[in-house]
């Protein structure tokens, strides 16, 4: 997950700044480049735990607190997701790209662990077509309430830590959440179909 940035004489002044800008932001990303590790993971320094009573009331109050967890467990989301911000999508300097091969890397793990958290919760339900439940008529049906609620809120830590490595914020999903609304009320008044879902695939690309 950690990348090095190669500054070659081959490069241009402007690709050179480019590649200078990244590196400054991948120190503040990861500012223990430099320090020990075992097994390829990094090793902390003795941080304290953190308090886990603590009070929530918006999404606002939650980023700050999974961006320091993440931290904890290896990955700064936050600064993987202004790193990303700050140079953008289309840029083609070598910095850039190893950048956003950084944050592939990172999406990867987080869409692996949310992906997981799904099956977990698949769990909760009597899915399996051999069993008995299913021989009486209640297949799927909700065996662990408590835990599936538990595994939706897995789903949650996940779900924002792949909004910061994005470079989103809460005032950016709520906006990008009320514009797909409307996109996902427009499909249901016209009554689409699945072929017809390629044809509209433009309507994703402008929500910005």
């Amino acid at each position: 997950m950690f990348c090095y940035v190669s500054l070659g004489a081959g490069i241009g002044v402007c690709n050179r700044q480019m590649s200078l800008m990244v590196l400054m932001l991948l120190a503040t990303i990861y500012p223990a480049l430099g320090r020990s590790y075992t097994d390829g993971h990094p090793v902390h320094e003795g941080k304290e735990a953190i308090m886990t009573d603590v009070s929530i009331g918006s999404l606002e109050d939650i980023w700050p607190l999974q961006a320091e967890l993440n931290k904890r467990a290896g990955f700064d989301t936050s600064g993987l997701g202004q790193a990303i911000s700050a140079v953008g999508g289309d840029n083609e300097s070598p910095a850039a790209e190893q950048l956003r091969v950084t944050i592939g890397k990172a999406l990867k793990n987080y869409i692996d662990a949310m992906a997981s958290e799904c099956h977990e919760m698949q769990d909760c339900l009597a899915w399996k077509h051999w069993y008995r439940e299913a021989k009486e008529g209640k297949q799927y049906i909700l065996q662990d309430l408590q835990n599936a609620r538990v595994e939706a809120v897995d789903m949650l830590f996940f779900w924002v830590s792949l909004c910061q490595i994005l470079g989103l914020s809460p005032a950016d999903v709520y906006v990008l959440y009320g514009k797909k609304l409307g996109i996902n009320h427009r499909r249901q008044d016209q009554d689409r179909s699945q072929a017809e879902h390629a044809g509209h695939e433009y309507e994703n690309r402008s929500v910005v």
